[in-house]
């Protein structure tokens, strides 16, 4: 129940995140592949780490799943994954950092319209994957399981809606 708890206020931050840079756009989100994503190689560990070009608006709702998936294995739970979760959000705030329309969006982050190049491996890929899947089954069981305020349910319907073009982003 406590994880349930967290992902569902986490959730919200998903829609929050994601929903400002939409807005800030003035439309919907317009998830295009990635130059590169890697794949995992064929030893499993898929350690080799290329920049990929991540939309920013798909980098916020990434970064909002990944900071869902650290809160909650913070307590309790896999401290391996909450610090790779870390790692992963830092890379893209380093990215952001030094991008050359940094601090120009909302929150500080770049443009909504432009593209976030974050180094990452094939473990991570498949990592952030995951995360977007466990959240995506936590929104559905939020939205099909539990009362919610209109508002909660609208918020829950954004939420799930930004996961799904997340994942369709990410593969």
């Amino acid at each position: 129940m406590k994880t349930l708890a967290v992902a569902a206020a986490s959730s919200v931050l998903v829609g929050l995140l994601a929903g400002c840079a939409t807005a800030e756009r003035g439309g919907e989100v317009q998830a295009t592949e990635p130059a590169s994503v890697p794949q995992e190689r064929g030893d499993g560990e898929g350690d080799d780490v290329q920049l990929v070009d991540v939309p920013m608006p798909i980098w916020m709702t990434t970064y909002a799943v990944l900071d869902n998936v650290q809160n909650v294995e913070q307590v309790g739970g896999d401290e391996e994954l909450a610090a790779h979760a870390a790692e992963l959000m830092e890379r893209g705030s380093q990215a952001a950092a030094t991008h050359p329309q940094a601090r120009q969006g909302w929150g500080g982050w770049p443009p909504s319209g432009t593209n976030l190049r974050v180094p990452l491996s094939a473990r991570d890929i498949q990592m952030i994957r995951q995360a977007f899947r466990d959240g995506i089954e936590t929104t559905r069981l939020l939205l099909s399981d539990y009362p919610l305020s209109e508002q909660e349910r609208e918020e829950q319907t954004a939420s799930l809606k930004l996961e799904e073009e997340g994942i369709a982003f990410w593969g």
